[in-house]
């Protein structure tokens, strides 16, 4: 008998256990506010506007916890803390579920939580999260389909089936998962198959600033939108708001190709623009409220020879000259009419320019 796959099996069981009670507890919400919606009078508008709105909201988040137990998670961790040596066990899924207290105690985590890292970075055994190391001491793929354990690897351990040297052409697990997303159009997260190097790229830090160049379909886009979904589940007390973040697409058919998977990273409300739409909002934050009176054209239909002159150097050089030379003539005329002492007095700053380099 294989203990392992036993082990999993049951903790699967005891996770679906409590996904099942969540969605209980939610159903008998629901059943509450529809008696509570059937004693309002038919005058109480706002009331029953609210009420119906919470209970769409809770019917999606059983809808949620449905679709979660399929596939509660793809992976476990343990690991002990510099803090307490204390042996944590923790299961990656798509969404935090929570604590499992039944037969083994565990916790089932989001893939955007920062311990994730110990899952995702197979060469890595130590990292230190919030100033405490997190020593791994397992690592263990998993794979579900319908609540049902499938198969395991462990990749890092006790009863190690597979070393974490392994290459992406030889590992089952990964490839397994690469013939099943072929076969789907759709497109879709790839939390389950996130290489090393993507989820280095993904957890960045926010501050800093890079150029991820790929091929077309090497997956530059998909990385940038894990990415920001990683950086809004570890950023809810930061300055980072949805509202303040626009994702620049080729099309707005593109657009609707990756609604499905928006929904999947959290990251729906953020505002999804091409370059065209994005210029257009821009030029309309001015304050005389640039319109156009035509739509934005691609450049390609503008006249090669045209083109090469404004992306030339010789172009960029005389823009720069001119417009230094400008506002140099503007801070001229100011001067003349002695207006720096009138500036001053009314405890304004003088205007200056920073001149643009070539």
């Amino acid at each position: 008998m294989d203990r392992v796959f036993e082990e999993e099996k049951q903790n699967l069981k005891d996770a679906v256990k409590v996904i099942n009670k969540k969605s209980s507890q939610l159903s008998e919400t629901v059943k509450t506010i529809n008696r509570d919606i059937s004693k309002l009078s038919s005058v109480d508008y706002q009331d029953r506007y609210r009420l119906i709105e919470r209970r769409n909201n809770i019917n999606k988040d059983i809808d949620q916890l449905s679709e979660w137990k399929k596939t509660p998670y793809m992976g476990r961790i343990e690991y002990e803390t510099t803090e307490d040596n204390t042996r944590e066990t923790v299961y990656i899924g798509k969404q935090f579920i929570g604590e499992v207290n039944e037969n083994q105690k565990f916790t089932i985590i989001s893939w955007q939580a920062p311990v994730a890292s110990l899952y995702y970075l197979r060469h890595t055994k130590t990292q230190i999260i919030k100033n405490i190391e997190h020593r791994l001491l397992l690592r263990r793929e998993l794979k579900i389909t319908d609540s049902t354990l499938v198969s395991y690897n462990t990749t890092f351990g006790k009863n190690t089936t597979s070393t974490s040297d392994i290459s992406i052409n030889s590992d089952p697990f990964l490839l397994q998962i690469l013939n099943e997303k072929r076969k789907n159009n759709k497109i879709t997260d790839i939390i389950r198959s996130i290489q090393e190097n993507q989820y280095n790229i993904m957890s960045s830090p926010l501050n800093k600033s890079f150029i991820l160049q790929g091929c077309a379909g090497s997956g530059k886009t998909m990385i940038l939108l894990h990415r920001l979904s990683i950086l809004l589940f570890n950023n809810k007390d930061n300055k980072l708001k949805t509202e303040n973040i626009k994702i620049i697409t080729p099309s707005k058919h593109f657009n609707t190709q990756i609604d499905q998977l928006s929904n999947e990273l959290n990251i729906n409300s953020i505002e999804r623009l091409t370059i065209d739409d994005y210029y257009t909002v821009l030029l309309k934050n001015y304050p005389n409220k640039l319109t156009l009176s035509k739509p934005i054209e691609n450049e390609n239909l503008l006249e090669k020879n045209f083109l090469a002159e404004i992306y030339s150097i010789n172009f960029q050089t005389k823009f720069i000259e001119s417009y230094n030379e400008y506002w140099e003539k503007v801070l001229e005329k100011l001067n003349k009419l002695n207006l720096r002492a009138l500036y001053e007095k009314l405890n304004l700053k003088f205007p200056s320019i920073t001149k643009l380099k070539v």
